[in-house]
């Protein structure tokens, strides 16, 4: 009955927080629409950002501080969207302008299938199944972190055509001047050429902070949420009490309907993050591959595991922790 009774005082916490879409428009618009919604029953809006012409520039400042204003005259309450573009991780193109190496950055993985007995075989590595290697926009940087080798299991199979994890060798340190040399044994076999590219991605979220590493979010901190707090910290915790979110993810693959190993895709990655795995790097190519027993099961689970943790602590953590010192809600 307590309850009740607050809700038919109006007494009852906000539940509804409308996206009020910036335009630019002029403070007399501004005004109309936050006494609409107010009327309508909402206690709350959250500021959109990305239709607006000044995303903290001048213009965005006087919109987003008018707003605050007539909200804390009507007891709402505000929260603001933390970025220039859909998803999160832009950080108002900050990211790319001044810190390009925190970008996004992926694992991928080229095979080459071949026949032994072969000695003094040469396979040129700018010619990688699919598309040439180094040779196209964003991959002049691509980096080989290793190359290996297995056994298929049987080379007539249809469909998955595994390996077998116990023949697998590391051939990395036979590659030279952008040539593998090796003496193909016995066989039928796959070469493994794992790399890091920015290449492979979704197209629209190539300039994109990477959530793995912790540095980057604080790209995003220094881009929208410090400037936020500049102009506004009398309000944090009253009137502000949150910033929104919206769907910030790795960008490997278009879609939420991909999972590792049944699709082909790139996969989150950092320069040294085989150092943080709980497996040895030469089992990387089973991320991609199949293998003839549970390997990959156990490589693909391990990485999720540690690619979920990094996400938390290096992004979503670290972004939760300055709103808590900063008294808005997480």
């Amino acid at each position: 009955m307590k309850h009740l009774t607050s809700i038919l005082q109006n007494q009852q916490p906000n539940s509804v927080t409308p996206f009020f879409w910036q335009h630019g428009e002029d403070t007399e618009i501004l005004t109309e629409y936050m006494q609409k919604i107010h009327a309508s029953g909402c206690g709350g809006v959250c500021i959109e950002a990305r239709p607006h012409p000044e995303f903290v520039k001048e213009k965005w400042w006087k919109d987003a501080g008018h707003i605050i204003s007539l909200a804390k005259k009507q007891h709402m309450e505000v929260w603001i969207l933390d970025d220039a573009h859909f998803p999160t991780g832009y950080a108002n193109g900050l990211a790319a302008e001044k810190y390009p190496q925190y970008l996004k950055k992926y694992l991928d993985c080229r095979r080459f299938d071949v026949t032994g007995p072969l000695r003094y075989a040469r396979i040129n590595l700018r010619f990688l199944k699919g598309r040439p290697y180094g040779k196209q926009e964003d991959r002049e940087n691509d980096t080989i972190i290793g190359i290996y080798a297995a056994e298929r299991a049987d080379e007539a199979a249809a469909g998955k055509d595994p390996v077998k994890p116990q023949t697998l060798t590391d051939l990395t340190a036979f590659r030279k001047d952008g040539v593998l040399y090796w003496d193909i044994p016995q066989g039928s076999w796959s070469i493994f050429v794992l790399f890091e590219t920015r290449a492979g991605g979704e197209e629209s979220t190539k300039d994109y902070l990477n959530p793995l590493q912790k540095e980057a979010a604080q790209i995003l901190i220094e881009a929208v949420y410090e400037p936020h707090y500049e102009h506004f910290k009398e309000e944090f915790g009253t009137t502000v009490t949150a910033f929104f979110s919206d769907e910030p993810r790795f960008g490997n693959a278009k879609g939420t309907d991909k999972s590792i190993g049944r699709a082909e895709m790139v996969l989150p990655w950092y320069s040294g993050m085989d150092a943080v795995l709980p497996f040895r790097k030469e089992l990387l190519p089973f991320l991609f591959a199949d293998s003839s027993d549970d390997t990959m099961q156990k490589v693909r689970c391990a990485y999720m595991d540690t690619v979920t943790r990094l996400y938390s602590q290096n992004f979503t953590q670290v972004i939760g922790n300055w709103c808590r010192e900063h008294a808005l809600t997480v």
